[in-house]
């Protein structure tokens, strides 16, 4: 029971339970590929943690090898990439506005797109992608069952949705929001505004992953 959280057993003395100290340290051993293990015998307890070497490569003889220096760009898909960059997809069945997209956003995030929110899933199943930007009307999967899809999915509901539409209609507007959107953007619109509610977004997360981070008395396996 020494590794549970806040486990109390029965006793005849009112003494305090375990709390979280070794939970959490076995949580962290595991996270990292490692083992937090108890073993007892008379009169002594002995706990065992092992770590794998992971941050330095060495070789069978026990010399360190230098880390193979890592260049700024990468390929996926066939497409260049930028390391250390957050990734946008863009889910657009227009090509000239999804071009129009793509050279406003390229320069400052990594980007992948999608003709529909068929392809948009597939891409969040293969990829991690920080924020989408989705137009409302197209074909297979629209905008607003894409985004409800993937506000309803526990692996990607944390990722912020900026939806755009041509309707100005109030309506539009609520089937958007109803379906769990963190911004809406109708036609026209500034490419300035669109990349300030991407970086808006991006910063949010960042601090809720930091408060997250600071927190980890709670199930720390969903964390």
């Amino acid at each position: 029971e020494i590794f549970k959280l806040f486990i109390r057993l029965p006793s005849e003395r009112n003494e305090q339970g375990i709390g979280i100290g070794l939970p959490i340290a076995r949580f962290f051993a595991e996270a990292h590929g490692g083992e937090l293990n108890v073993s007892t015998s008379v009169g002594k307890t002995d706990f065992v943690l092992t770590l794998p070497i992971r941050n330095k490569h060495v070789d069978d003889s026990g010399q360190e090898e230098k880390e193979e220096e890592r260049s700024e760009t990468f390929m996926i898909d066939g497409k260049n990439f930028v390391r250390g960059r957050k990734t946008v997809l863009i889910v657009e069945d227009n090509r000239d506005l999804r071009k129009f997209l793509m050279k406003g956003i390229i320069n400052k995030y990594n980007v992948f797109y999608a003709a529909n929110g068929e392809e948009g899933t597939a891409i969040l199943k293969k990829h991690n992608i920080d924020v989408i930007v989705s137009d409302i009307m197209m074909p297979v999967k629209d905008g607003i069952t894409f985004c409800r899809e993937v506000k309803s999915d526990l692996e990607f509901c944390h990722i912020p949705v900026i939806l755009l539409t041509a309707k100005a209609k109030e309506q539009s507007r609520l089937d958007g929001i109803e379906a769990g959107a963190d911004s809406y953007i109708e036609k026209p619109f500034s490419m300035d505004y669109l990349m300030a509610l991407i970086s808006n977004s991006i910063e949010n997360r960042e601090r809720l992953k930091s408060i997250f981070a600071k927190c980890p008395i709670d199930d720390m396996s969903e964390v």
